[in-house]
């Protein structure tokens, strides 16, 4: 059983996976080649792997979860640990002009509010930063946090290119 040298490559991208995967080859009494054929890849590549001159990141689905069923772990711990999801992929970015529909609809179900609330099809017609200006006024005076600052104003900021006239 030759499993002592699965992982060479620390420090390097899906070094995680390499040890885990060498961890579980250890538990299951089983050398490289064995693990590279349960995995579906040939040798050489499992080598290349695991010690780290080709990355995890470049597999197809089908092979990640066959490590995923491998490793008895989900699919996306092999991901994390292969270091292909970044901290933005847990993250849902809608679009300025999606949070600014949700202000509307916020706005149009406040009883204090609803009845100057513009119309759906007015707002659509309002420019971007007038919309953006009746939305933070309206969290202002309603006490809620309903718009991403810093997007709004890097959209905005983008869209004006020094046409504010703040003094």
């Amino acid at each position: 059983m030759n499993t002592a040298n699965i992982t060479t490559g620390e420090g390097k991208a899906g070094f995680m996976l390499s040890r885990a995967i060498h961890s579980k080859a250890l538990e299951l009494g089983i050398n490289k080649k064995e693990v590279a054929r349960r995995l579906g890849l040939s040798y050489v590549y499992f080598v290349a792997l695991a010690n780290g001159t080709r990355t995890w990141d470049a597999l197809n689905k089908k092979i990640l979860r066959s490590v995923a069923t491998f490793l008895g772990v989900p699919l996306v711990q092999v991901l994390i640990w292969a270091e292909t999801l970044e901290k933005e992929d847990f993250i849902f970015q809608q679009g300025l002009d999606d949070r600014l529909e949700i202000v509307l609809r916020q706005i149009k179900a406040d009883p204090f509010w609803c009845l100057v609330a513009p119309s759906s099809k007015d707002w659509a017609k309002a420019p971007a930063d007038t919309r953006l200006f009746a939305a933070l006024l309206y969290e202002r005076v309603s006490g809620k946090d309903l718009i991403d600052k810093a997007q709004c104003f890097e959209l905005v900021d983008a869209e004006k290119e020094g046409a504010h006239d703040c003094h």
